[in-house]
């Protein structure tokens, strides 16, 4: 059983979906190690409001290799 109160387990999963359906270079490079959650969700919030267009822009200026 999980010991996670129901806020947090939704703000993890709504991280996770962003990070699989509009974030898959962040979601690589948060795989592979090269950066941190805290990276993460640092992209995951930048991109809170912008359409799919830019948030593939973002993607590129700040998680590139």
């Amino acid at each position: 059983m999980l010991s996670l109160a129901p806020t947090t387990a939704a703000v993890k999963l709504h991280e996770a979906s962003e990070l699989i359906h509009r974030l898959p270079q962040t979601f690589d490079r948060l795989v592979d190690g090269s950066i941190t959650m805290m990276h993460a969700r640092a992209v995951i919030d930048a991109s809170r409001f912008l359409p799919d267009r830019a948030v593939a822009e973002l993607e590129k200026r700040v998680v590139a290799k």
